[in-house]
Formats: C-alpha cells, structure tokens, sequence
C-alpha cells in the first residue's frame, strides 16, 4: 500500500504538519519522518526514510523537507508515486546563499539563534499569517527547541545539497 509521508523543513518537526495530519484521510495513513533531525546530509537522511518506509510513497515536503524528497525520488524513483513540494528549491546552493547561512551558523552558535529566526519569520510565512503572533509563535518556539546543534548541521547540509534538476525530469509519477 502507497504511504504519505510529510517532510518538515529545516529544524521543524511533526508540529509542522498537526493541520493537516488533522484532516488527511486515514487510508492515506500519513507519517511525518524525522530523518532530518538524526542525520547530517541530504542524501543520508533521504536513505533513512526510504529504509523506515518501505513499498510505494507519496511525498510531500516543505523547504528543506522537500530538498529531502527529491533526493529520495533521486535514490528511489521507481517507489515515487507522488511528489509535493512545497517552498523549496531544486537549485544547489548559490554562493550568496551559502555566505547567509555560513553567517547564519555563526549565529546559532554564539547562541544568538532567536535573532536569526526572528528574521526568518519574514521568509516563513505569507505576509497574510504574519501577524498571528500565535502562529508565528509556535513556530519559533519549536524551531528553537530543535537546538542550535540541529540548525547548524541542517544549515550545512542544505548548504552541500545535490542539484536537484538533473534527476527530476526522469521522474514519472
């Protein structure tokens, strides 16, 4: 039987999806993975998954969660029944993009993580959601309960991604 799983984004964890695990059909039988929480690159956390979640997926990932996808269609095309992806990039690492999160990293571990987040916020969430402060909230508050060590080692593996756009053509699903 074909398994949804949900792939949070960098430091989130099953909080992330609690909406939407709320209303998706049971037969579905959705899973949030945690693989990006306990691995230190893209192309480890997506074996992960595939070995936790044997047989037939549909994937569908946020932000990093959906870098971690394409690297399990990448690994595993043949199981991929369905792909959602989410706020994410196929695109490896521009080189201003890994000066941010080089500096990003610095932050997080002088412990000065909730300055960073802060900002990030902006880039979180629709200007729509911006300001439900409770939303907004939550996510800062399980964000920062990831850690610094989480953030740093996520930050560095989205900064060594694999360039996404060279296997997804051949992707059918």
């Amino acid at each position: 039987m074909t398994q949804l799983v949900l792939l949070p984004g960098l430091a989130c964890d099953d909080r992330m999806w609690q909406h939407q695990l709320a209303v998706l059909p049971a037969a579905w039988q959705p899973t949030v993975t945690d693989g990006h929480a306990r691995h230190d690159s893209i192309p480890t956390m997506a074996e992960a998954l595939l070995a936790r979640h044997p047989g037939p997926l549909v994937l569908c990932g946020a932000s990093m969660g959906g870098i971690v996808a394409m690297e399990v269609a990448r690994q595993a095309p043949q199981r991929i029944r369905g792909l959602a992806l989410l706020g994410t990039n196929a695109r490896p690492e521009t080189p201003d993009m890994h000066q941010l999160r080089e500096a990003a990293i610095g932050f997080f571990e002088q412990g000065r993580a909730l300055e960073v987040l802060r900002l990030n916020v902006q880039l979180a969430f629709h200007a729509s959601r911006l300001q439900d402060t409770a939303l907004t909230q939550r996510y800062l508050d399980f964000v920062m309960e990831a850690g610094a060590g989480q953030l740093v080692r996520q930050n560095r593996a989205i900064i060594t991604r694999p360039d996404a756009r060279l296997h997804l053509p051949q992707l059918r699903c």
